[in-house]
């Protein structure tokens, strides 16, 4: 029998969310049949109930950060064989990193591309942007869209300025986004309106795109969103495979790794009665040196 094989991108599941969810649901509905009827009032009333106590009940799980967590229950017994990607799996990197590769692509823009070279003054905040965004190339609007498709009324930015819900009901004409404008695994490759950050290192590509957007309308610079994007996106691109940042990792590895002793003992316990694997697009020099 061959061996099985697992990404170990998650581990444990745990048994206390569980019971917690049980009893998050008992309590819900306890809560909607004190209100006795389903009257705005009273579904505000028990939200705000329901939200105070997962609040509370949040703070004193106390949860490990370092901990692997899964969605679904697996049995490791019969795993022999166990694969790893490198960056964000068995690596993690600083804030410096991200604030080095907006530097850069940012060089790359006003250098290589012709922006206004104002654009170099605007300082890297890495408090702006989150992972999961999305962009419109149409409205050039960064957004968050939940797993249902519909935007996140009060996520929406152009540039730096928050887009107000009149505003963006009026675009969209609602809040839902029908999937064939969204950016999927199916569709990557493709043509699609709405571009999804989902990795870390989007993070500083999606800080740029807001900075290049806001510097632009504040200078009633006239341009194309879409345009806009494909250049960001090109500058970071470009900041990858030139080979700076294993270099700038490389040579400083205090200021842009992460130290995580935790994930050394959790290979060699796993090396003692299992086969790993790495894959990875990193050069094997810059792993090797690792």
């Amino acid at each position: 029998m061959p061996p099985k094989l697992v990404n170990l991108g998650a581990i444990l599941f745990s048994f206390k969310a569980r019971a917690s969810l049980a009893a998050r649901s008992l309590q819900q509905k306890l809560c909607l049949r004190q209100i006795g009827i389903f009257n705005t009032e009273g579904l505000e009333r028990c939200f705000e109930q329901r939200r105070q106590h997962i609040r509370e009940e949040t703070e004193a799980w106390n949860t490990n950060t370092s901990a692997i967590f899964t969605n679904s229950e697996l049995s490791l017994k019969r795993v022999d064989v166990y694969g790893f990607d490198f960056d964000y799996t068995l690596i993690h990197y600083t804030v410096e990193l991200h604030k080095f590769i907006y530097e850069n692509a940012k060089d790359y823009l006003v250098g290589k591309a012709d922006y206004p070279s104002g654009l170099k003054d605007m300082p890297y905040d890495p408090s702006f942007a989150i992972r999961g965004l999305h962009f419109d190339l149409k409205h050039g609007l960064l957004m968050k869209i939940d797993a249902y498709s519909h935007i996140q009324l009060t996520s929406v930015y152009r540039g730096h300025t928050p887009v107000s819900t009149e505003e963006v009901l009026k675009l969209y004409g609602g809040t839902h986004i029908p999937a064939h404008f969204l950016e999927s695994a199916t569709t990557v490759g493709r043509h699609a309106r709405f571009k999804h950050f989902i990795d870390l290192f989007s993070i500083p590509e999606v800080t740029l795109l807001a900075d290049a957007s806001e510097y632009l309308l504040y200078k009633n610079i006239p341009f194309d969103s879409e345009y806009l994007f494909h250049d960001v996106q090109s500058a970071v691109a470009e900041v990858h495979r030139s080979g700076a940042i294993h270099k700038a990792i490389t040579d400083h590895p205090d200021r842009y790794v992460e130290y995580t002793p935790e994930i050394a003992q959790l290979l060699h316990r796993l090396k003692n009665d299992n086969k790993l694997f790495l894959v990875t697009n990193s050069p094997f020099w810059f792993v090797y040196v690792h």
